[in-house]
């Protein structure tokens, strides 16, 4: 009786082994490009919440409004980041009419805060820096007597008030970068023109200052920058 034979043909084990670790990289590298994008995601979101909150004291200060912490309708409204409560900012009517917040803690009399927003998810404010007309800063992170800074909106214009405390310096834009517990990083800007941005500066276009740039002419060039930041 003849027999008919068949190559059996399969795996071995070294090449299973070796399908398995390459299934096992291709797999780590996903979940962590995933990771990355996951937490860039959630920062820029916060991000856009924070200028958010920066046009709403906008809004406040535009409008006729009478603040619940006791804000007459003179009074500015604005937003102020402390280098010493990294994980939220204050949400503050101007009552004295400072440009400043007067840093009594929410809830307590005479205080004029109107709320206190949280980051949340191990979030936090990494730096607070005001840049000045000469294009020189002033951060948190390299200056211990700068405490923070208060941005300020008041009738009829919709310019932006940025300045220090305790130092009292009066900035051309402001500069906020929150962080994430992976170090991913973002900053939201603010200009004294009102303008409002999220990962872009807004007082330098090129290498050139908002002056200059006016000092050339390009006035049409600067409006449109101002219609895509508003």
């Amino acid at each position: 009786m003849e027999y008919i034979t068949k190559d059996k043909k399969g795996f071995s084990l070294i090449e299973l082994l070796m399908v398995i670790s390459i299934f096992g990289l291709i797999s780590m590298v996903g979940l962590a490009s995933y990771s990355q994008f996951n937490s860039r995601t959630l920062l820029d979101s916060l991000a856009y919440d924070i200028a958010l909150s920066l046009r709403q004291a906008q809004s406040y200060g535009l409008s006729v409004r009478e603040g619940s912490s006791g804000g007459g309708f003179n009074s500015g409204y604005g937003i102020y980041f402390d280098k010493d409560n990294n994980t939220s900012y204050i949400f503050f009517a101007d009552v004295d009419n400072n440009f400043q917040f007067n840093n009594i803690p929410c809830g307590l009399p005479g205080s004029e805060c109107i709320d206190s927003f949280t980051l949340g998810s191990g979030y936090k404010i990494s730096d607070i820096c005001g840049i000045f007309s000469n294009l020189t800063e002033r951060c948190t992170s390299t200056d211990s007597s700068l405490n923070g800074v208060a941005v300020v909106f008041k009738r009829p214009d919709p310019d932006a008030f940025l300045n220090s405390n305790p130092l009292g310096d009066k900035y051309q834009e402001v500069r906020v970068t929150v962080a994430s517990t992976k170090g991913v990083k973002q900053s939201i800007f603010v200009a004294t023109t009102g303008q409002i941005s999220v990962g872009k500066g807004l007082s330098i276009i090129g290498t050139r200052p908002i002056a200059l740039l006016y000092m050339s002419g390009v006035e049409s060039f600067l409006s449109e920058k101002k219609s895509n930041y508003e």
